[in-house]
């Protein structure tokens, strides 16, 4: 946990500062109700008044922006968890008032139960500056997030991201409304053999490679590529490790987006789903042009 949390960065606070806070569990009666946000609000105030004013947890690619709404924010590398996938590191700095009320948290009201002590958010504004300012991507509209998009690829979104093929602006504007982006550094295992996971990524900047078990190249991307595309439609383990080669970023894609949109407007899930078969049938056909050649070598 220290090296996963870098909590050696912590080292001039003592223990009472620091809380943790694990995945909720919700039963299926209860989802939909106002349990969940009773659960964190109190959750909140225990880590208080025992003393906390840093919370650390921890998430996949996919919910990074819903944590990021609530206050909580990615400051430290990536790590893989054993049969969890890529996890992102969170920290939500309880002092921090204004931040909270500047993005609408649920946590706002509560931060003044106890009065705020602005040393903590300076220290941390000076130990992570780039955690500490980095906006909110989740707070993005559509608008900017298009915008965003496009200038990371350096094109119009409906021309470098073949997923998007077939959908006009307004549709492929609505499908990407609630992805998020994810900074990968060079060395960072996307994700690895035998992981379960349920998201797809699209590359926006940056290199990946796939690799086999044993360790062998099998595939290079760059941007605009989708990988990850068999677990985003199956949620099965993933096939092969995906290493970052070069500093990256990423636009992560949820299954749950796609099922939303086969009920809710299945003519975009519809045009996805034949976008994300030409992708796999290519790679198929790759794959069996890769194998033959090995076999005629032989």
């Amino acid at each position: 946990m220290v090296q996963t949390y870098d909590l050696d960065a912590f080292d001039a606070f003592g223990p009472e500062y620091l809380s943790f806070t694990d995945h909720m569990v919700i039963g299926n009666r209860w989802r939909g109700s106002k349990a969940p946000a009773l659960m964190t609000a109190a959750a909140f105030k225990l880590a208080r008044s025992a003393g906390a004013h840093f919370d650390f947890t921890y998430c996949p690619p996919a919910l990074v922006g819903l944590y990021e709404k609530i206050g909580y924010r990615s400051y430290s590398d990536n790590y893989l968890e054993a049969d969890e996938g890529l996890q992102v590191p969170m920290i939500l700095v309880m002092d921090d008032v204004q931040h909270l009320q500047s993005i609408n948290s649920p946590f706002a009201k509560l931060a003044l139960l106890k009065k705020p002590d602005p040393s903590i958010v300076k220290w941390f504004g000076s130990k992570f500056p780039e955690a500490a300012s980095r906006p909110v991507k989740a707070l993005r509209d559509e608008q900017n997030l298009w915008q965003y998009l496009t200038q990371q690829l350096h094109q119009n979104p409906l021309h470098g991201i073949p997923l998007l093929d077939g959908l006009n602006y307004d549709e492929a504007r609505r499908f990407l409304k609630n992805a998020t982006t994810l900074a990968l550094r060079g060395g960072d295992r996307l994700a690895k053999a035998g992981d379960i996971g349920n998201e797809a990524f699209v590359l926006l900047s940056g290199n990946v490679e796939i690799h086999d078990r044993r360790g062998s190249i099998i595939a290079r991307f760059d941007k605009g590529a989708v990988i990850g595309e068999i677990a985003y439609l199956a949620a099965t383990p993933r096939t092969a490790d995906m290493l970052v080669t070069q500093d990256a970023e990423v636009l992560v894609l949820n299954q749950e987006t796609l099922k939303n949109f086969m009920q809710k407007d299945p003519a975009i899930a519809n045009k996805v789903l034949f976008n994300l078969t030409l992708i796999l049938a290519e790679r198929l056909k790759t794959t069996t042009d890769q194998f033959t050649s090995l076999s005629t070598g032989l």
